[in-house]
């Protein structure tokens, strides 16, 4: 009988038991329906998705060059006389920079002159004994070795004058070069002599370095796995770089002129240049630049704001607005960086609605407010 009390009893606790925890886990319901209910929807902005025509660029530090740079040296030596421009300045092709003193070299012109002078006078003496020689050996009056020696005189003669006139168009050469003149128009540099200082033939040290920077070349470097891209682009006709300065937002156009015939082993870059007028000198000679070069087209790419693309261990993901006011958390794939702010999606329709801001308070199937639409 005990025992059939003791079952009964412990019957009732463990059936009192399980009406507790029932009881416990439909309040626990009811409570967390009425927290979940009451949870006020998350602030978002909002973008689309678009579909356009776009051009793919890839971007480079460019060092801005002269098209020519020439130092310009003495090819004779003497005093120099005058300097014909002021350092900085910029010169004309042919016009004088530098007079050296002539007054050396126009002596030795003239004394090359006399030499050949008095050199023709003795080969016609010569000339003219030979003759002689001629009619006597023919007579028997001379021996033939007389009228060979005649004859031998003559030519070397002849060679003397020859080498009297090299002699005077190497004296009219070095009389010429005491007078420099610009070999090309463009912008002077330091200028490292001064009048009157004794100048030397070919010294290491130029007397000054004019750059042509009209037009002027702009010189980057790009990977050797962008190089086929590149050899596209320009094989379908002329490629417009764009150029801006570190200090200023102008941007500047820029004509690919050159790529190098070989990739740098050390680096595997490959050195392109591109030409630039300059009329106005807006880039200088040494100048660092931004450079951004086209290398495709691609049309009806879809494009989605870079800020809307969130990034997961799984990959990326956007949270696409449904028209109840929720989101679905969507992965996505993406293609190439059109710029700074826009990327190239492959899994979502043009005209779809993504969250822009706001992410890190969001899980699929959250709701949203929106508060604003952004442009981008």
């Amino acid at each position: 009988m005990k025992t059939k009390k003791r079952y009964i009893t412990k019957k009732r606790i463990i059936i009192g038991l399980v009406l507790v925890i029932c009881i416990m886990l439909l309040l626990r319901g009811c409570f967390h329906q009425k927290k979940q209910a009451s949870s006020p929807a998350v602030s978002v902005t909002t973008t689309k998705v678009i579909q356009k025509d776009v051009t793919l660029t890839t971007h480079a530090i460019g060092n801005v060059q002269p098209t020519i740079a020439v130092s310009i040296k003495s090819r004779v030596e003497g005093q120099l006389l005058s300097v014909g421009f002021k350092e900085g300045e910029y010169v004309k092709e042919g016009q004088i920079i530098f007079e050296i003193d002539p007054h050396p070299y126009q002596v030795a012109l003239e004394q090359a002159k006399a030499n050949l002078a008095r050199d023709e006078a003795q080969l016609e003496n010569l000339q003219k004994l030979h003759e002689r020689y001629g009619q006597l050996v023919k007579k028997g009056y001379i021996s033939k070795q007389d009228y060979d020696a005649s004859e031998a005189n003559v030519k070397a003669q002849a060679a003397t004058v020859l080498s009297d006139k090299a002699s005077i168009s190497n004296a009219t050469l070095n009389l010429g070069y005491c007078t420099i003149r610009a070999p090309i128009s463009g912008r002077t540099g330091n200028l490292l002599v001064s009048q009157g200082n004794l100048i030397k033939a070919n010294e290491s040290t130029p007397l000054v370095v004019i750059h042509q920077i009209k037009p002027i070349y702009v010189a980057f470097s790009l990977p050797e796995a962008q190089l086929e891209a590149v050899k596209k682009a320009a094989n379908n006709g002329i490629v417009y770089i764009t150029i801006q300065t570190k200090n200023s937002n102008t941007k500047l156009m820029a004509k690919l002129s050159f790529i190098d015939n070989s990739v740098d082993k050390n680096t595997g870059m490959i050195l392109l240049k591109a030409l630039y007028p300059n009329s106005q000198e807006e880039i200088w000679p040494g100048q660092y630049v931004d450079v951004t070069l086209p290398i495709a087209e691609i049309k009806n790419a879809l494009l989605l704001s870079t800020r809307a693309i969130q990034e997961g261990p799984e990959g990326s993901y956007v949270f696409v607005l449904n028209k109840d006011s929720s989101v679905t958390l969507k992965p996505i794939k993406l293609g190439e960086v059109v710029n700074d702010a826009t990327t190239i999606v492959h899994d979502l329709p043009a005209g779809t609605t993504v969250v822009a801001t706001g992410q890190s308070q969001l899980i699929d199937g959250s709701k949203v407010q929106v508060v604003a639409e952004s442009a981008k």
